[in-house]
């Protein structure tokens, strides 16, 4: 039975039962000031007959996070999202799984550093009989990880672990990479890395399927795209903009993804307050990303405002993000003050509606 260090943080890997969250559970611990890292995968669809990059969870119901076990109980406690600690098979399951922090940051350098051709696989996906341990210089980087073969696969892969739970792995050839030897043998011979920083095969160069970018169509369900173009743009505005390595790529799919949808929504127009008010909301926001045109989409969002009752929740929510993103910190005052008065007369649910969207934010 595991004793844990109470003043200690550890790399936890936690689940969740709540289908298609993973990225939004990550953003709502992001606010939270609790590190994290859920594997992601970039995925090509075709939509409207035409080929568009976009970011997947890779394993359903992973997320690593890193924090004291008290920390995270009291976080997963107030989430509305369904979150557990997952259990080491090693323990009979009684300990809790975590991760060692070497290994974890070299897992996150990894994933960062070969984001366009990095694969994950589950354990049951992988054949250890191929397990040999070899080091492999990418770049500027070394990694310790080991030769496998994936189920169904011929090919040999190299393959990076955290904790028997997720495996990110890239296609190598024999010839770049070289065993480690035991501790024993390293003393007497010296050990090789190789390196892949050549121009020919360095990772980062390698060719992907150039993506179609026309988009000049109008939206054909307006309230999807609306709601699109809001998360993404709350993502680029709140959870990325710290531009962490490895998030270069994130930020620029998940960017992408935003312009498509502001493009779709350029034209249209709301026939009455509320409808134009959540237009004006995240294209506004999108417009606070991009730095373009960003007074027009201010001042289409101060008009949709004068429109609203001072009563409507959308109006209190477009007065939050247009004092937040234009540093009004008198307005900002002004919020915080109402929502302190809602908390004393008993919260509506619309109010914890928005209290939970912002939280972190305040």
């Amino acid at each position: 039975m595991q004793q844990l260090d109470k003043e200690k943080a550890y790399w936890f890997v936690l689940g969740t039962t709540t289908v298609n969250r993973e990225i939004k559970i990550y953003d709502a611990m992001k606010l939270q000031h609790i590190e994290c890292f859920v594997p992601l995968k970039y995925q090509v669809k075709r939509v409207r007959n035409r080929q568009q990059e976009t970011l997947v969870p890779a394993i359903a119901g992973l997320i690593f996070a890193h924090g004291t076990e008290e920390e995270l109980k009291d976080y997963m406690l107030s989430s509305k999202d369904r979150l557990f600690f997952r259990h080491s098979a090693y323990s009979n399951h009684q300990d809790r799984l975590i991760v060692s922090d070497h290994d974890m940051r070299q897992f996150m350098a990894f994933v960062a550093e070969n984001q366009q051709v990095v694969n994950y696989f589950s354990p049951e996906e992988i054949a250890w009989r191929e397990g040999e341990l070899v080091r492999v210089t990418i770049g500027t980087k070394e990694y310790e990880g080991k030769i496998v073969r994936i189920k169904g696969k011929r090919k040999k892969v190299f393959a990076l672990a955290v904790e028997n739970t997720a495996f990110a792995t890239i296609e190598l050839t024999p010839e770049l990479m070289q065993s480690i030897q035991t501790e024993e043998q390293s003393k007497r011979q010296r050990t090789r890395a190789c390196s892949l920083g050549s121009s020919k095969n360095r990772i980062t160069d390698l060719k992907t399927e150039k993506l179609d970018d026309r988009d000049d169509y109008r939206s054909k369900d307006v309230e999807a795209d609306k709601k699109l173009l809001f998360e993404k743009a709350f993502r680029l505005l709140f959870v990325l903009s710290d531009q962490q390595i490895g998030m270069l790529r994130e930020y620029q799919v998940t960017q992408k993804e935003m312009e498509r949808a502001m493009k779709r929504l350029a034209r249209y127009k709301g026939f009455t307050a509320a409808t134009e008010g959540e237009l004006a909301l995240p294209l506004f926001m999108g417009a606070m990303v991009t730095g373009e045109n960003t007074e027009a989409a201010t001042e289409r969002l101060r008009k949709a405002m004068e429109r609203l009752k001072d009563s409507s929740m959308l109006k209190f929510r477009m007065r939050f993000y247009l004092a937040k993103l234009t540093g009004d910190q008198g307005e900002m005052e002004r919020i915080t003050q109402i929502i302190q008065s809602w908390k004393k007369q008993g919260l509506q649910r619309k109010q914890r509606e928005f209290l939970e969207e912002v939280k972190g934010l305040l």
